[in-house]
């Protein structure tokens, strides 16, 4: 279960995580794995999207696997 501690995530804040991650621009329906996201980008942008949520959020790696769009992930925090 992930757990932002009542805090809404945003669309930008995911897609902002994921696209410092990757390198590149992406769209929010797209999914992560096909747009590069490696297993080692996975565990960096979960890092990241936690730094980002002030270090407060439990979000799990296998999030995108579960959540697979930024949309999805944003949907689901």
């Amino acid at each position: 279960m992930q757990q932002t501690k009542g805090r809404s995530v945003g669309l930008d804040v995911v897609l902002s995580s994921v696209q410092r991650t990757v390198g590149k621009s992406l769209d929010a329906d797209a999914p992560l794995m096909a747009a590069g996201l490696s297993s080692v980008g996975t565990i960096r942008f979960v890092s990241r999207l936690r730094s980002t949520l002030d270090g407060n959020a439990e979000i799990s790696p296998m999030l995108i696997f579960e959540q697979p769009t930024v949309r999805a992930i944003a949907a689901h925090l």
